[in-house]
């Protein structure tokens, strides 16, 4: 049972964590740079008018990029792992545009200057326009590479790799699909921390397992659908809403299976076992303290040794 709460803690806790994460860096996605942050390439340009003396300071800028789906939509990461790239995730099946240009604090100015060099790709389909890129929908995975360099800083070349993709291994869903398999195990064996009896109440326990099975199964099935539909097709668009859904409902059976081992847990027996657990099993020391019935007393004890005194001591 503890191996349970600790898988229901730990998958509540990696909901709220991806959610949050999801959430947060989603919106500020689109104005990250294309380059790892540590990367970027930071510029300082000034203005050429001689005229304004103050036009001269110079204005820092960061290059950066905005993606857009066929329908013309931002796209955005909402695979709650956004915080690890700037790029999201691109799908076969759909056709995208990235442009790129510079931050103008939360929103993208485009220009003039050449940013994009070059771009290499294994499909014959991408096209670039002026610092456009334009991917085209494929029913097959392909790779891109974007060269770009900063008009300012010309020898400051970088090459951003691009892949427009059909699976997602992304590391939650990866996750949940272990944890499906393992309670998928448990069913099937019967065995496991799911199934752990030791302490349900004795005419409770074919229910117990029974009902324990059932809801174990709805989890393992829910968990491994929303992974492989996570993994396997999430270039479809209604699969964000499914995953979650379906997630849900194996959490909520998850959650039950707890409130059930619970119900049924005869808590009078747990509690001998943790109080025999905390001493270890040891009953020496109560021992010492019992005596048996034929045992003398303390006062026939010392009757006797009075006894002894006073017999005649015989002579040799």
């Amino acid at each position: 049972m503890k191996t349970l709460k600790k898988i229901a803690l730990f998958l509540l806790i990696a909901m709220l964590a991806l959610s949050v994460c999801g959430a947060v860096f989603a919106e500020g996605s689109a104005d990250a740079s294309e380059e790892p942050a540590e990367t970027a390439a930071e510029t300082a340009t000034e203005a050429a008018s001689s005229e304004e003396p103050a036009a001269t300071e110079a204005v820092k800028h960061t290059l950066t990029l905005r993606t857009y789906d066929e329908n013309g939509k931002e796209v955005r990461d909402m695979s709650g792992m956004s915080c690890l790239s700037a790029m999201p995730n691109l799908y076969i099946k759909h056709a995208y545009k990235v442009v790129f240009g510079y931050s103008e604090g939360s929103s993208m100015k485009e220009t003039d200057d050449e940013i994009i060099l070059d771009v290499v790709s294994e499909n014959e389909g991408v096209t670039r326009e002026h610092n456009t890129v334009f991917f085209p929908a494929s029913d097959k995975p392909y790779k891109a590479t974007i060269k770009i360099a900063d008009p300012a800083q010309p020898e400051n070349k970088i090459e951003v790799p691009v892949s427009v993709k059909r699976f997602n291994l992304g590391l939650t869903d990866i996750i949940v699909a272990f944890i499906a398999v393992y309670v998928l195990i448990n069913v099937f064996s019967g065995k496991g921390a799911l199934f752990n009896d030791e302490f349900i109440k004795e005419d409770k326990k074919p229910l117990f397992k029974k009902l324990t099975r059932i809801l174990a199964c709805v989890t393992g099935v829910m968990f491994l659908l929303a992974a492989v539909l996570a993994i396997c097709f999430s270039y479809l668009e209604w699969v964000r809403i499914a995953r979650y859904v379906l997630f849900g409902i194996g959490l909520a059976a998850l959650i039950a299976a707890m409130i059930l081992n619970t119900v049924f847990t005869d808590k009078e027996k747990k509690q001998k076992a943790q109080a025999t657990a905390l001493t270890g099993g040891n009953t020496s020391s109560a021992a010492a303290f019992e005596f048996d019935e034929n045992e003398p007393t303390v006062d026939e004890v010392l009757a006797e040794i009075e006894k002894k005194k006073n017999e005649p001591k015989s002579e040799n």
